[in-house]
Order: C-alpha cells, then sequence, then structure tokens
C-alpha cells in the first residue's frame, strides 16, 4: 500500500532541495584546501535530511512500514528516557550513539516519497563527479591536500558517491565511458583505503551484469587499476607508520578488551544506554580527545572507536548491528529493488563501517534518501541492457 501523497509538495520540489544544496556546498568547498571544511556541511546535510522528512506531510499507509516505524521510535525512546531522564548522560553523547537509529526513523517517514525522475539523478550524478574531479585533481596536483574532499572528509563522501553511481546505473540501466573515467579517477586519486574497495565492490556489481568479452575486459582493468592503487596506499601507510601506526588496530585492541570483560547478553544486547568505556581504554586512546565525553569529565563512549560495527556491538550489541541491516534491506526492498541491489548497497555500508562511522553518517541518510525518492516502482527504467559506450 502506498503513502497518501494528497497533500504532498509541489513536483520535484525534493530534487531541487538537494540540487541546490550539493552544488552551494560543492561550489564553496573551492575556498578551503585543508584537512576539515570549515563550512558545516554535515550540519547542513543533517538539516536537509530533516527539512525533506518535515514537508514531506506524511500520512503512513503502510502497515508494516509503520511497524518498523514503532519499533524503532520505542527503541529511541525508551534509551533516551534510561540514560538522559534517569542516568543523567549528556545528550550530545546520546545523539551521537544513535544516530543511525534517528535516521531510520526518518527514512521511515520519507519511503513512498518521489524525488524526480531517472534523469534528474543522472544530472545530479554528472554534476557532482565534475565537482568531485576538479577539487581531488586541484588538491592533490597542487600539493594542497594529500587527502582532498567536497563536503568532508572522503571516507564519508565516496561512499555516498559510490551509491548514487550504483543507483544512476539501476535506474537507467546505462554506464557511459566518460563516467567510468570520472568516478575511476576520483577514486584513485582520493587515497582512501577504504574508499577504493567499496568502488571495486559496485564496479563489479554493474559490470557482471550478462557478461561479455568486452564487459570482462573493461572490468578486469578497472578492477586492476583499483588494485594497484589500494596496494599503493597500504603500503605508503605501512612505510611511515609501520602496523602500530594504523589506529584501527587501536580501537580494535580496546574494543577485544572491552568484550574481554563483557558479558554474554551484553555482546548480544549491548551495554546498558549508554555506558562508558574502561578508564584505562580512553586513557590508550587519549590522542582522539575531539571524541571524548561532551560531558568534558575525561570518560569517553563507544564512538571513540571510530568503527561503526565496533561502536554499534558495543552500544546496541550484535542484535542491534541486524536490525540497522535487516531495517535498512527492508527499506530498500520496499521501495521495488531486487535483493542484489539490497544486498550491494548493505555490503557498500559496511565496509564503510570498517573504517569509519557508516550507518551512523548523514551521506548514509542521504544516500537512502536518494535511493527511497527513486523508488524503481516509480521509474520507467530507460534501458534494460548494460552500457559502456
Amino acid at each position: 500500500m502506498a503513502v497518501c501523497e494528497a497533500n504532498s509538495p509541489p513536483k520535484n520540489i525534493y530534487f531541487k532541495l538537494f540540487f541546490a544544496v550539493f552544488i552551494v556546498l560543492a561550489v564553496f568547498s573551492f575556498l578551503f584546501y585543508e584537512k576539515t571544511n570549515a563550512i558545516p556541511a554535515t550540519t547542513i546535510f543533517d538539516i536537509l535530511i530533516l527539512f525533506a522528512v518535515v514537508i514531506t506531510r506524511p500520512v503512513l499507509k503502510n502497515k508494516k512500514i509503520a511497524l518498523l516505524l514503532l519499533f524503532l521510535f520505542l527503541y529511541v525512546s525508551l534509551s533516551f528516557t534510561y540514560s538522559i531522564v534517569l542516568n543523567g548522560n549528556h545528550i550530545l553523547d546520546f545523539l551521537l550513539g544513535y544516530k543511525a537509529f534517528f535516521y531510520l526513523v526518518l527514512l521511515s517517514f520519507f519511503w513512498g516519497k518521489k524525488i524526480g525522475e531517472p534523469y534528474h539523478l543522472t544530472l545530479l550524478f554528472r554534476v557532482l563527479i565534475v565537482f568531485f574531479t576538479l577539487k581531488y585533481a586541484i588538491s592533490v596536483f597542487g600539493g594542497l591536500n594529500g587527502r582532498p574532499w567536497l563536503f568532508r572528509e572522503n571516507n564519508f563522501e565516496l561512499m555516498f558517491l559510490a551509491l548514487v553511481f550504483l543507483l544512476k546505473f539501476n535506474l537507467t540501466g546505462n554506464v557511459k565511458l566518460f563516467e567510468w573515467g570520472f568516478v575511476t579517477v576520483i577514486f584513485i586519486l582520493s587515497g582512501s583505503k577504504s574508499a577504493l574497495p567499496i568502488f571495486i565492490v559496485v564496479s563489479a556489481s554493474i559490470l557482471l551484469i550478462n557478461i561479455t568479452i568486452k564487459k570482462l575486459a573493461f572490468g578486469i582493468s578497472i578492477v586492476s587499476v583499483l588494485s594497484l592503487a589500494f596496494v599503493s596506499v597500504m603500503l605508503k601507510k605501512i612505510a611511515q607508520t609501520g602496523f602500530e601506526g594504523i589506529d584501527r588496530l587501536a580501537f580494535l585492541r580496546v574494543f577485544m578488551s572491552e568484550m574481554n570483560s563483557s558479558s554474554f547478553i551484553e555482546i548480544i544486547l549491548g551495554h546498558a544506554r549508554i555506558t562508558p568505556l574502561m578508564e584505562s581504554s580512553c586513557k590508550s586512546l587519549q590522542f582522539f580527545q575531539g571524541l571524548f565525553s561532551f560531558s568534558n569529565d575525561g570518560t569517553c563512549y563507544s564512538p571513540i572507536l571510530h568503527t561503526f560495527i565496533l561502536r554499534t556491538i558495543f552500544d546496541h550489541g550484535v542484535v542491534g548491528l541486524i536490525v540497522v541491516i535487516w531495517a535498512t534491506h527492508y527499506l530498500l526492498r520496499k521501495s521495488g529493488y531486487s535483493i542484489k541491489v539490497c544486498l550491494i548497497f548493505n555490503l557498500v555500508m559496511l565496509l564503510n563501517s570498517l573504517s569509519v562511522s557508516g550507518y551512523n553518517s548523514g551521506f548514509f541518510a542521504l544516500a537512502m534518501l536518494l535511493f527511497l525518492g527513486f523508488s524503481p516502482k516509480r521509474a520507467k527504467l530507460l534501458n534494460n541492457n548494460f552500457s559502456i559506450n
């Protein structure tokens, strides 16, 4: 059953809103080349997500989506009552640990809404890859930043770009050669260890449809170049810092120490909402002071572990991680995407979650809004055959 749209906003207002925000932020990003963006792009995207949901004026008529929304809302509400009202934890620590669940609640409201037609998505994608290529090329070849970004750290935004690339193919059935060229250059210039495997996965999912000699040769070329780039980045990192300098290993060691001190129930269902890490764990990660508690009392919580998978298992348990993955899969399936597309989407998110905040990132919510808003149930496929011409 569909969502009632009698009171929906004017046609294509969502696309115009998304397009305007992306273009304005992209243009202003050329004023900054340091490690982080002086413009609060992440906050702006979160506001965009919230605003897109608010203006939907939704009337949920799909009972299963309504039940999903109710379950997620109750979980967040009960956790809020326990950690903030009863235990007096800092609200920002709570919000940071529950972002993925907040996003899924909002996305449940957005289900069934239309952003635009496939050609709108193609326009957005092509404009984005031009901006990405220009900013990354200027940053790298101009010696301004070895880890270029357009909106924020490229580990986040390249996950989003890869998913938009996947969506563009699934809506149009077509990938032009110049699009492959732009996206491949962007990922190679990024120098991101986590982004390159993501692009390999998305590329393989596109290239392995209706295999031909031409596609196989093209695919081998793409994967070979990306694999060499990935190995080069890894060897450079190890040469600079050694294996001890790989911070994700430090996070994993702290996580394993925490899990060794946890009960079976805490591993399955998560620690009491919200639980600080042990003092010894916080001390071992004291070089990440920016991720300590907002209470400024020397405590630290799961966000200091960086990777979404470790954070979620600590806070919400293995069950909580499964719920996030399943809810994402379910919303995509109910929007008309094939099981394969849903699996690739979650695989991309899990790869990103091995390195950074994954589903807790606003770029996850932005990608989901686009997938939901360009639902195949509404989109007319322009071409069922893969093309690289």
